[in-house]
């Protein structure tokens, strides 16, 4: 019985140690997409390179964003449908042209992320702020 005790107690706190571990990790990166990022989209359908804005927000515990393509005084703003985030992934999913799309970002280094949207490949640098 003092066996059996003392076996559910280890299991029970490597369970919880494992689960603080793996939050802290997202917390992690969560963290490292928060905030605006500079966007370059490479070989457009439109005919070359598109610059582009990205913004990742935690409102309320709820992560949302925005990505505003080409200058942003006369571009196109759109708003993410979702953002999720596991692990050093941010899949970010939006309506183009009634069409569901969907962005997954990977992390480079502390600054730069690389993406693809559709045959585009993107290249993404934090802004300071």
């Amino acid at each position: 019985m003092k066996k059996t005790r003392i076996i559910l107690t280890v299991f029970f706190l490597l369970t919880i140690g494992f689960s603080i571990k793996g939050f802290s990790q997202n917390k992690e990166a969560e963290d490292f997409y928060i905030g605006k990022w500079e966007l370059l989209v490479k070989n457009t359908p439109m005919g070359g390179d598109m610059n582009s804005t990205m913004e990742i927000k935690n409102v309320d515990g709820k992560l949302s964003g925005t990505m505003t393509m080409g200058d942003p005084s006369m571009g196109m703003t759109v708003e993410f449908a979702s953002v999720s985030i596991d692990g050093e992934k941010m899949t970010v999913s939006f309506d183009m042209m009634g069409n569901e799309a969907k962005i997954e970002y990977t992390k480079q280094n502390e600054k730069s992320i690389t993406g693809k949207l559709m045959d585009s490949p993107i290249e993404g640098t934090k802004k300071e702020e």
